[in-house]
């Protein structure tokens, strides 16, 4: 902070500084499960009934750094009205109530700053009718505000209304049917994997799904949170416990051990707690 000789302001008011932009795209590391994560939370978020993740050969210019695919990971929600909200950082476009339930920040996006992405999307209209599509290639400068990105209308957006997010891979095709299905395993909707370097349409198949409390001898509901109740579950360190409509976490719940018999742990599911923070 610099010392200067003005008085000081009567009110002052919260801002987020330019170069704020850039601390908040190193945060994510643009993992895959990451990416997967965020993407599966938007389209879920955005009233999909189902998502398609699909690996495909890149028929772009090779850089050396990648694997040579493509993952792109499309839904039938609503779509994005205004293109301009992928880069509003902290403006998620989404209703008011869902913002106050979930608490979305609207900073997930920014996990694709690293690798960059193309977005296409259809918004769905409010009298029933087609709406046109429109996408939009973002390169890490486009994340930082170092350049405008230009959005062009799609023909080829999901149709009758949709999102689709394309992002280069780094990883072989076994790691990212490992993370698809990872991210689909507790997702609360219908996950279909499309494997484009299989050749034919036998590459293509829905991912496993299970809930969370499966093999619980015992739950509990408690504002909004699901505990179930597990026998002799042992868990390692970074097992998670906690699960968030599909994204799960290591919180630490307590476990129970008894001596000469049973230990007890516990997990949660989320249904609706507005106050989970």
């Amino acid at each position: 902070m610099n010392a200067s000789s003005a008085p000081p302001r009567a009110t002052i008011r919260a801002r987020i500084h330019e170069s704020a932009v850039r601390r908040v795209t190193r945060t994510y590391a643009a993992t895959l499960a990451e990416i997967l994560a965020e993407t599966l939370q938007n389209a879920r978020r955005a009233g999909a009934t189902r998502v398609r993740i699909a690996v495909s050969p890149d028929d772009g210019p090779k850089d050396g750094d990648g694997s040579g695919l493509t993952v792109t990971v499309s839904d039938d929600g609503q779509g994005v009205a205004d293109p301009a909200v992928l880069l509003s950082f902290g403006e998620n476009g989404w209703p008011e109530e869902l913002v106050r339930r979930e608490d979305a920040a609207g900073f997930g996006f920014a996990s694709l700053a690293r690798r960059g992405c193309a977005v296409s999307s259809r918004p769905m209209p409010p009298d029933g009718g087609t709406m046109p599509g429109w996408r939009v290639a973002l390169a890490t400068e486009h994340f930082l505000g170092e350049a405008e990105a230009a959005v062009q209308a799609d023909d080829a957006a999901p149709f009758p209304h949709g999102t689709s997010v394309s992002f280069p891979a780094t990883e072989p095709v076994s790691a990212i049917r490992s993370a698809a299905a990872h991210a689909a395993l507790h997702f609360p909707l219908p996950t279909i994997l499309h494997d484009g370097t299989a050749g034919d349409r036998d590459g293509e198949a829905q991912l496993p799904r299970r809930a969370f409390l499966d093999g619980a001898v015992h739950g509990e509901l408690w504002r909004g949170l699901a505990f179930g109740v597990f026998r002799d579950r042992r868990r390692g360190w970074n097992d998670p416990d906690l699960n968030f409509l599909g994204l799960t976490l290591p919180v630490r719940l307590p476990t129970v051990e008894t001596v000469h018999g049973p230990a007890w742990a516990v997990r949660a599911d989320v249904r609706d707690c507005p106050d989970l923070e």
